[in-house]
């Protein structure tokens, strides 16, 4: 009997010792298995940021290639807080030609189908005054400011004006209209032009 208890004793360490290996080997498989996860989402991540970074590697040179294409895009728009030196520019050139300049309104208009656009549309109100020479310089030369300027509505007029002018006709070509010193045109015209948003 006292055999068998002994034999009973081993027996029972060996079941115990026995659980406690496989429970020792279990709780390595699962951290070995976890690290595995682990590293691969380590992998993973360093290759998706290696590829980050040679996207931005390689945009960095483009950007570096193409500067000078780049500046004169870039010089097409206003800046986003260009308004009033556009404004201004506008002004000087009125007085650069001899032409009265008049801003009646300032409108800055985003394109509602696209709300991450990177630009809007500056629309100015502009009314001038000067002789027929001067109003055309004029025009020509806000016509060739450095950014794409359109022009989308401009109505001619003449002020105190000694008779009528007439633009087509017998008239017109048998009488010579005389010209009095208080005649001035009067242009109205309506600008539009894109600039960064802000």
């Amino acid at each position: 009997m006292k055999n068998n208890s002994s034999t009973k004793k081993i027996l029972g360490i060996v079941i115990i010792f026995s659980l406690v290996i496989l429970v020792a080997y279990g709780f390595v498989f699962w951290r070995i298995y976890t690290d595995g996860l682990t590293t691969s989402d380590l992998l993973n991540q360093a290759s998706l940021d290696f590829e980050k970074d040679e996207a931005l590697r390689n945009a960095k040179i483009a950007l570096a290639e193409n500067r000078d294409s780049i500046s004169k895009i870039d010089s097409y728009f206003i800046a986003g807080d260009g308004v009033a030196p556009f404004i201004g520019n506008i002004e000087a050139l009125g007085k650069q030609y001899g032409v009265g300049v008049s801003i009646g309104s300032v409108a800055v208009e985003s394109d509602p189908k696209m709300k991450n656009d990177f630009k809007e549309t500056l629309h100015l109100k502009v009314e001038t005054t000067g002789s027929w020479s001067n109003i055309v310089r004029f025009l020509s030369a806000v016509e060739n400011l450095p950014y794409h300027v359109v022009l989308d509505q401009v109505v001619f007029g003449l002020t105190d004006a000694a008779d009528k002018l007439s633009f087509g006709g017998v008239s017109a070509v048998d009488s010579k209209r005389v010209r009095t010193s208080s005649e001035k045109w009067k242009v109205s015209l309506d600008i539009s032009l894109l600039k960064f948003k802000q």
